[in-house]
């Protein structure tokens, strides 16, 4: 009798296990690795031919986030790009320029002395000595010293320029906004949180930060490229004839072949 009983019990803790097993909804395994995995990389916006831009040759070239375009030459003569022809500035040389806006120029001579100007005439001499400087549209500014040391202006908005160290040793700077900023020293790229320098892998050649988040780069076997994220790149244009880029945004570029000569894309 008790054996009956208990056999009849286990029949019955045996159905209530086939009927839990039964109700209960089977793990997707593809959903849920398709739930953690990364997203996948965005495809890379349309961009045209880079295309020469005749009759000038440049040894630096700077374009604004306005799409102001300037450059200098090997003599220091300074030109800007306005209603489709070059003009050149009537006084002032620079070994380095960059452009903030159609209004507002800053550059480098070659005796490392430091100009601005706001209307491509008058040249406002800046406090210090650098190599390059390199100043986006929402006022930071940042530049090479003496031996490639790094300094920030923390000056106030509307004051007067106040360079402070930090650390870091760069060879070729760029200032797209204060959370887009980079550098490169012998072939070493990386991006500057405020703080620290953090490497990105690979080997380059410039690099060009722009305003709107962006970061254009020549690596070491002369492909223009633009960064994605997460260390990944977008090869825009495959052994390209320029060595030297500026970028307006994440479409926009110009730079400069070996020989000087002028290139853009739009």
């Amino acid at each position: 009798m008790i054996a009956i009983f208990a056999g009849v019990i286990i029949l019955i803790i045996l159905v209530i296990l086939i009927v839990y097993y039964m109700s209960t909804p089977a793990v997707n395994t593809t959903a849920a690795t398709a739930a953690t995995a990364l997203p996948p990389t965005p495809s890379p916006p349309p961009v045209a031919s880079l295309t020469q831009m005749p009759g000038i040759t440049f040894s630096n070239i700077s374009i604004a986030s306005d799409g102001t375009i300037a450059g200098c030459n090997s003599a220091g003569n300074i030109s800007y790009y306005s209603n489709s022809q070059w003009t050149t500035v009537p006084s002032g040389t620079l070994a380095t320029l960059c452009v903030q806006n159609a209004n507002s120029l800053y550059g480098c001579n070659a005796g490392q002395n430091i100009y601005s100007t706001s209307d491509w005439q008058h040249w406002n001499l800046i406090s210090g000595a650098a190599s390059q400087i390199s100043v986006a549209n929402d006022g930071t500014m940042m530049c090479i010293g003496t031996g490639g040391q790094m300094y920030q202006n923390t000056g106030a908005a509307g004051s007067a320029v106040n360079w402070t160290q930090i650390t870091g040793v760069l060879g070729q700077i760029s200032v797209g906004s204060a959370t887009n900023i980079c550098g490169i020293l012998n072939g070493q790229l990386s991006s500057w949180n405020g703080s620290v320098w953090t490497q990105i892998a690979g080997n380059y050649k410039w690099v060009a930060c722009t305003s709107d988040g962006n970061i254009w780069s020549i690596d070491s076997s002369g492909n223009v490229l633009l960064y994605v994220a997460n260390g990944q790149w977008h090869t825009m244009y495959a052994s390209s004839p320029i060595v030297q880029i500026s970028a307006q945004n994440g479409t926009n570029i110009v730079g400069l072949d070996a020989s000087g000569n002028v290139y853009k894309n739009f």
